[in-house]
C-alpha cells in the first residue's frame, strides 16, 4: 500500500519507503522502553499486555485508516495476472546466480542480527553493568540502543538523499 500512494514513476514513493521504514525503526525504540520496563520492573505480564494493547491499537488505527488508504490490488490466490513473461537472457541468469552467491551471506548475517532479541540480552544481563547514575537500567534496554543506531543510519540515508535531489534534481528510485 505504501507503493500505491505515489505512481510508479514518482520519486516521492521512494521517500515514503523509507519514511515507513523509519516508522517501524521507531516502534523498535520504544517499544523496549515502555514494555520492557514494564515487564522487568513491574511484572512480565503488564510488560506483554502493553504490547498486546498496543498493537491492537494499532490494527484498529489500520482498520479505520482503510477509506483513506490505496485499495489492495493484488491478484486473488491462483488467479492469472493475464501477462505473459518473456524468456530469460544471459543477463537474468547472472543476476539468479548473484542471489545464489548472496541469500546465504545474507541468511547468516541476519540470523545473527537476530540473535539481539534473545542471546544477546542474556549475555548483556550478565557481562554489562548498566547501572547509570545510580539506577539499574532494564536489560531490554539494549534493544533500544542497537535500534536507535539503526534509526540514526536511516534518517542519515533519508536526508542524505533529500539534500542528492534538492542539489542536483536527481534520487534514486526504489
Amino acid at each position: 500500500q505504501v507503493g500505491e500512494l505515489y505512481r510508479p514513476d514518482d520519486l516521492r514513493r521512494a521517500m515514503a519507503f523509507q519514511i515507513f521504514y523509519i516508522a517501524i525503526n521507531v516502534s523498535v525504540i520504544a517499544a523496549p522502553l515502555v514494555s520492557g520496563t514494564l515487564g522487568e520492573r513491574v511484572g512480565w505480564h503488564w510488560g506483554f499486555g502493553t504490547a498486546g494493547i498496543v498493537m491492537v491499537a494499532g490494527l484498529v488505527l489500520y482498520v479505520f485508516a482503510g477509506p483513506w488508504l490505496p485499495a489492495d490490488n493484488r491478484p486473488a490466490r491462483g488467479a492469472s495476472r493475464g501477462t505473459a513473461h518473456a524468456p530469460m537472457v544471459a543477463s537474468d541468469w547472472q543476476r539468479i546466480a548473484a542471489l545464489a552467491v548472496l541469500v546465504p551471506v545474507l541468511a547468516l548475517a541476519l540470523l545473527t542480527n537476530q540473535e539481539i532479541f534473545n542471546a544477546y540480552l542474556v549475555w548483556a544481563d550478565e557481562k554489562f553493568a548498566l547501572t547509570f547514575m545510580g539506577q539499574t537500567l532494564p536489560t531490554s534496554w539494549m534493544i533500544t540502543s542497537d535500534a536507535t543506531l539503526s534509526f540514526s543510519m536511516l534518517v542519515a540515508v533519508a536526508a542524505f538523499w533529500k539534500w542528492q535531489g534538492a542539489r542536483t534534481g536527481r534520487e534514486p528510485d526504489e
